[in-house]
Protein backbone atom coordinates (compact mmCIF):
# COMPACT_ATOMS: atom_id res chain seq x y z
CA UNK A 1 0.00 0.00 0.00
CA UNK A 2 2.80 2.51 -1.63
CA UNK A 3 -0.02 5.61 -1.51
CA UNK A 4 -1.42 5.49 1.95
CA UNK A 5 -4.32 3.97 0.46
CA UNK A 6 -6.74 1.47 2.05
CA UNK A 7 -9.35 -1.27 0.73
CA UNK A 8 -11.73 -1.84 3.64
CA UNK A 9 -15.32 -1.46 4.90
CA UNK A 10 -16.29 1.89 5.94
CA UNK A 11 -16.83 1.36 9.33
CA UNK A 12 -13.89 -0.09 10.29
CA UNK A 13 -11.87 2.99 9.09
CA UNK A 14 -12.45 6.51 8.67
CA UNK A 15 -13.61 7.92 5.52
CA UNK A 16 -10.87 9.93 4.46
CA UNK A 17 -8.78 6.53 3.90
CA UNK A 18 -11.28 5.67 1.32
CA UNK A 19 -11.02 6.72 -2.87
CA UNK A 20 -12.32 9.66 -2.82
CA UNK A 21 -13.78 9.66 -6.42
CA UNK A 22 -12.95 7.64 -10.04
CA UNK A 23 -10.02 9.88 -10.65
CA UNK A 24 -7.88 9.29 -7.15
CA UNK A 25 -8.56 5.34 -8.21
CA UNK A 26 -7.30 5.37 -12.09
CA UNK A 27 -4.72 7.37 -10.82
CA UNK A 28 -3.75 4.65 -8.32
CA UNK A 29 -4.38 1.91 -10.04
CA UNK A 30 -2.04 3.84 -13.24
CA UNK A 31 0.84 3.84 -10.67
CA UNK A 32 0.54 0.13 -9.02
CA UNK A 33 0.63 -0.93 -12.49
CA UNK A 34 3.35 0.65 -13.51
CA UNK A 35 5.28 0.04 -10.81
CA UNK A 36 4.60 -4.03 -11.51
CA UNK A 37 6.13 -3.56 -15.36
CA UNK A 38 2.96 -2.54 -16.55
CA UNK A 39 2.24 -0.52 -20.15
CA UNK A 40 1.61 3.21 -18.61
CA UNK A 41 -1.54 4.20 -21.13
CA UNK A 42 -5.21 2.87 -20.42
CA UNK A 43 -5.43 -0.82 -21.61
CA UNK A 44 -8.23 -0.20 -23.93
CA UNK A 45 -7.22 -1.45 -27.63
CA UNK A 46 -9.18 -3.48 -29.16
CA UNK A 47 -12.99 -3.61 -30.67
CA UNK A 48 -14.00 -6.61 -28.07
CA UNK A 49 -15.04 -6.33 -24.81
CA UNK A 50 -13.35 -8.49 -22.45
CA UNK A 51 -15.04 -10.40 -19.78
CA UNK A 52 -13.95 -12.06 -17.35
CA UNK A 53 -15.82 -15.18 -15.54
CA UNK A 54 -14.43 -15.76 -12.02
CA UNK A 55 -16.04 -19.35 -10.68
CA UNK A 56 -14.84 -22.17 -7.90
CA UNK A 57 -15.06 -25.73 -8.43
CA UNK A 58 -15.39 -27.20 -4.99
CA UNK A 59 -16.50 -25.92 -1.47
CA UNK A 60 -19.42 -24.07 -1.31
CA UNK A 61 -20.56 -21.19 -3.49
CA UNK A 62 -19.85 -22.50 -7.14
CA UNK A 63 -21.73 -21.04 -10.14
CA UNK A 64 -22.24 -24.49 -11.28
CA UNK A 65 -23.51 -23.17 -15.29
CA UNK A 66 -21.55 -20.02 -15.23
CA UNK A 67 -19.09 -21.98 -17.54
CA UNK A 68 -22.14 -21.84 -20.07
CA UNK A 69 -22.53 -18.16 -20.06
CA UNK A 70 -20.01 -17.60 -23.09
CA UNK A 71 -23.01 -19.73 -25.31
CA UNK A 72 -26.38 -18.45 -24.08
CA UNK A 73 -27.89 -16.54 -27.23
CA UNK A 74 -28.25 -13.81 -25.22
CA UNK A 75 -24.81 -12.72 -25.77
CA UNK A 76 -24.28 -13.53 -29.22
CA UNK A 77 -22.90 -11.97 -31.68
CA UNK A 78 -22.03 -8.59 -29.20
CA UNK A 79 -18.39 -9.25 -29.69
CA UNK A 80 -17.23 -10.67 -26.46
CA UNK A 81 -14.23 -12.03 -25.46
CA UNK A 82 -14.48 -14.43 -22.56
CA UNK A 83 -12.33 -15.66 -20.30
CA UNK A 84 -13.15 -18.27 -17.27
CA UNK A 85 -10.66 -18.61 -14.46
CA UNK A 86 -10.67 -20.03 -11.05
CA UNK A 87 -8.72 -18.76 -8.30
CA UNK A 88 -5.47 -20.39 -7.42
CA UNK A 89 -5.71 -22.78 -10.50
CA UNK A 90 -3.77 -22.44 -13.73
CA UNK A 91 -2.90 -18.94 -15.18
CA UNK A 92 -4.35 -17.41 -11.67
CA UNK A 93 -1.87 -18.84 -9.53
CA UNK A 94 0.79 -16.44 -8.50
CA UNK A 95 0.02 -12.24 -8.02
CA UNK A 96 1.17 -10.76 -10.85
CA UNK A 97 -0.69 -12.72 -12.98
CA UNK A 98 -3.91 -12.60 -11.36
CA UNK A 99 -3.30 -8.71 -11.45
CA UNK A 100 -2.31 -9.08 -15.22
CA UNK A 101 -5.50 -10.83 -16.22
CA UNK A 102 -7.94 -8.37 -14.20
CA UNK A 103 -6.08 -5.51 -15.79
CA UNK A 104 -7.44 -5.88 -19.19
CA UNK A 105 -11.02 -6.78 -18.24
CA UNK A 106 -14.18 -4.81 -19.34
CA UNK A 107 -16.63 -6.83 -17.03
CA UNK A 108 -15.88 -9.02 -14.41
CA UNK A 109 -18.56 -11.53 -13.27
CA UNK A 110 -18.07 -13.21 -10.30
CA UNK A 111 -19.60 -14.57 -7.41
CA UNK A 112 -19.81 -13.15 -3.78
CA UNK A 113 -15.51 -13.54 -2.38
CA UNK A 114 -14.26 -15.12 -5.61
CA UNK A 115 -11.23 -12.55 -5.80
CA UNK A 116 -13.70 -9.25 -6.56
CA UNK A 117 -11.23 -7.27 -4.19
CA UNK A 118 -8.84 -7.70 -7.90
CA UNK A 119 -11.63 -5.38 -9.67
CA UNK A 120 -9.35 -2.31 -8.50
CA UNK A 121 -6.78 -3.12 -11.29
CA UNK A 122 -9.69 -3.19 -13.81
CA UNK A 123 -10.12 -1.00 -16.93
CA UNK A 124 -11.85 2.27 -15.94
CA UNK A 125 -15.90 2.42 -16.71
CA UNK A 126 -16.24 -1.18 -16.53
CA UNK A 127 -18.71 -3.11 -15.07
CA UNK A 128 -18.91 -5.91 -12.08
CA UNK A 129 -21.45 -8.55 -11.54
CA UNK A 130 -21.21 -9.93 -8.71
CA UNK A 131 -23.28 -13.23 -7.73
CA UNK A 132 -24.91 -14.28 -4.83
CA UNK A 133 -25.96 -17.86 -4.49
CA UNK A 134 -27.97 -17.21 -1.33
CA UNK A 135 -30.81 -14.24 -0.18
CA UNK A 136 -29.22 -12.04 1.28
CA UNK A 137 -30.66 -9.16 3.99
CA UNK A 138 -28.80 -5.94 5.11
CA UNK A 139 -25.91 -7.15 3.94
CA UNK A 140 -23.24 -4.65 2.68
CA UNK A 141 -20.68 -5.32 0.40
CA UNK A 142 -17.56 -3.90 0.20
CA UNK A 143 -17.14 -5.02 -3.17
CA UNK A 144 -19.93 -2.72 -4.21
CA UNK A 145 -18.23 0.02 -2.74
CA UNK A 146 -14.99 -0.34 -4.16
CA UNK A 147 -16.87 0.11 -7.60
CA UNK A 148 -18.50 2.99 -7.05
CA UNK A 149 -15.41 4.95 -5.57
CA UNK A 150 -14.00 3.62 -8.89
CA UNK A 151 -16.22 4.78 -11.51
CA UNK A 152 -17.59 1.29 -12.10
CA UNK A 153 -21.07 0.00 -12.73
CA UNK A 154 -21.46 -2.50 -10.07
CA UNK A 155 -24.78 -5.15 -10.20
CA UNK A 156 -25.64 -7.82 -7.86
CA UNK A 157 -27.42 -10.76 -8.66
CA UNK A 158 -29.13 -12.91 -6.06
CA UNK A 159 -30.40 -16.78 -6.52
CA UNK A 160 -33.67 -16.37 -4.80
CA UNK A 161 -33.81 -19.92 -4.28
CA UNK A 162 -30.97 -20.08 -2.09
CA UNK A 163 -31.14 -19.98 2.03
CA UNK A 164 -31.55 -17.01 3.46
CA UNK A 165 -28.89 -15.14 5.47
CA UNK A 166 -29.05 -12.03 7.74
CA UNK A 167 -26.77 -9.76 8.86
CA UNK A 168 -23.88 -11.32 10.76
CA UNK A 169 -23.96 -14.43 8.22
CA UNK A 170 -23.53 -12.84 4.50
CA UNK A 171 -21.03 -14.88 3.61
CA UNK A 172 -23.38 -17.68 3.63
CA UNK A 173 -21.97 -21.72 3.92
CA UNK A 174 -18.74 -20.31 2.72
CA UNK A 175 -16.62 -22.52 5.16
CA UNK A 176 -18.52 -25.35 4.63
CA UNK A 177 -17.58 -28.36 2.04
CA UNK A 178 -21.43 -29.48 1.59
CA UNK A 179 -22.28 -27.52 -1.30
CA UNK A 180 -25.35 -26.16 -0.22
CA UNK A 181 -24.98 -22.66 -1.61
CA UNK A 182 -23.72 -24.01 -4.67
CA UNK A 183 -26.38 -23.18 -7.92
CA UNK A 184 -27.31 -21.86 -11.20
CA UNK A 185 -27.31 -18.22 -12.29
CA UNK A 186 -30.01 -17.14 -14.43
CA UNK A 187 -27.93 -16.65 -17.57
CA UNK A 188 -31.40 -14.86 -19.29
CA UNK A 189 -30.72 -12.14 -16.59
CA UNK A 190 -26.87 -12.40 -16.47
CA UNK A 191 -27.12 -11.64 -20.48
CA UNK A 192 -29.72 -8.80 -19.91
CA UNK A 193 -27.28 -6.73 -17.37
CA UNK A 194 -24.71 -7.35 -19.71
CA UNK A 195 -26.53 -6.01 -22.68
CA UNK A 196 -27.48 -3.20 -21.12
CA UNK A 197 -24.51 -2.08 -20.02
CA UNK A 198 -23.12 -2.48 -23.25
CA UNK A 199 -26.17 0.00 -24.80
CA UNK A 200 -25.19 2.44 -22.17
CA UNK A 201 -21.34 2.44 -23.35
CA UNK A 202 -22.68 2.89 -26.94
CA UNK A 203 -24.98 5.60 -25.74
CA UNK A 204 -22.16 7.56 -23.86
CA UNK A 205 -20.14 7.15 -26.74
CA UNK A 206 -22.35 9.19 -29.52
CA UNK A 207 -23.14 12.20 -26.80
Amino acid sequence: DPQGYRLKEPDLLPQKLWFTDANTCSQYRSRLLHSLGFPSMELTEGMKKNVLLMNRLCCGRVVKNLHEFPLHSSVQGMGLNFTLAVPGRDSFKSPLSQIALFAFQDIVIAHHGAGLLLTLFMKSHGMVIEIFNYNIRGCPSSFATLSKKCGREHVQLVNKAGTTYRPGNCNGKNDKKDGTDDANVNLAKLGSVVQNFLQRQVNLQKT
